[in-house]
């Protein structure tokens, strides 16, 4: 089983350390969540194990971005096999209401199969 992947809090002031594989997971990439109350991660959960509908989203620069939850199951297969050092968010490192904490439950779903 491979070790999962630690929690790394992104920064407009400081760049990512050398050496350390980080794939980002904020709105941005295709992990990102879509649901605009990161407190509803029930939701996010439902939406990427089983939902085959994109969902748009309004950019804060005022352009619509599609989340598509079947690439992200894809990229979370990818990850399984190939796991980052880290998973790099806005979030806290310990925020519990952050989407990191339903990537990592599944990761680790998918490492255990």
């Amino acid at each position: 089983m491979n070790k999962l992947p630690r929690r790394f809090k992104l920064s407009r002031a400081k760049a990512y350390p050398i050496g350390l594989k980080i794939v980002r997971c904020d709105r941005t990439s295709i992990l990102g969540n879509p649901f605009k109350n990161d407190m509803d991660l029930k939701a996010y959960e439902a939406w990427i194990r089983h939902s085959v509908t994109p969902l748009p989203v309004l950019t804060s620069t005022g352009k619509i971005r599609m989340f598509c939850p079947v690439k992200a199951r894809q990229r979370l297969k990818e990850l399984a096999v190939n796991p980052p050092t880290h998973l790099a968010c806005w979030c806290a490192t310990d925020a519990s209401n952050c989407h990191l904490t339903v990537i990592l439950k599944l990761l680790a779903e998918m490492q255990d199969d």
